[in-house]
């Protein structure tokens, strides 16, 4: 009997390791910076990581609509990118409310909302 207690709390605490270690393996992304925000002509987004990442950066509508890919690829320390109001189809998106939406091995997400006048 004590022999199972102490093997169901070692994996207790196996378990809680993975799970910690897990967590830390997301926190690649440390800060999204929009400037200006709001925009008008155009923006630059800065990110900021805390490991070397491989990383997808989308420009979406509140509904989820993919309106401009910014980047995918690897990305270091920091990155920024540049976004123009310039759609994926070519033309100049509405004024309105827009997600930078940060993908990092399709596992993690982070958002952030940016916002274009005129």
């Amino acid at each position: 009997m004590k022999k199972a207690l102490y093997t169901t709390a070692l994996l207790s605490l196996l378990l809680l390791a993975a799970i910690s270690l897990s967590a830390r393996s997301a926190e690649v992304l440390d800060q999204i910076t929009i400037n200006p925000n709001p925009m008008d002509k155009y923006t630059v987004i800065t990110l900021s990581f805390n490991n070397p990442a491989s990383i997808g950066v989308n420009v979406e509508t509140e509904t989820g609509q993919i309106v401009k890919t910014l980047y995918w690829g690897p990305a270091e320390n920091q990155i920024s990118l540049t976004w123009n109001r310039i759609g994926d189809d070519g033309i100049c998106v509405p004024s309105g409310k827009y997600l930078v939406v940060v993908n990092h091995q399709g596992r993690y997400t982070s958002t952030k909302k940016t916002l274009i006048l005129k």
